[in-house]
């Protein structure tokens, strides 16, 4: 009997490892399917916390990333006015603030 129960337990702690690298494996190539598909994993493993912050961390990654993308648009049209300043002002008689 408390074979059976090593054996189960060893089974449980392999899981959780595996659930936890190709969670990290999903992270790291951008596949959103499967970040998706392996954060259900862990409430069920019994590790809901650690799920919890590792979907978190992911989602800030996330959010980060769009928000220097639309930085990035925002100078780059700043950048396309300022080149053709002459022909804004030309076109609207006055100078836009940048």
């Amino acid at each position: 009997m408390k074979n059976s129960f090593n054996t189960l337990n060893a089974a449980a702690a392999k899981l959780k490892s595996i659930t936890h690298s190709k969670f990290d494996a999903a992270v790291n190539t951008g596949d959103v399917a499967s970040v998706e598909r392996f954060f259900k994993l862990f409430p069920l493993l019994g590790i809901k916390e650690e799920g919890l912050t590792k979907f978190a961390k992911w989602q800030s990654a996330q959010v980060i990333q769009i928000y220097h993308i639309l930085t990035n648009i925002s100078y780059t049209y700043k950048y396309i006015i300022y080149l053709h300043i002459a022909a804004v002002e030309s076109e609207i008689n006055t100078r836009p603030e940048l």
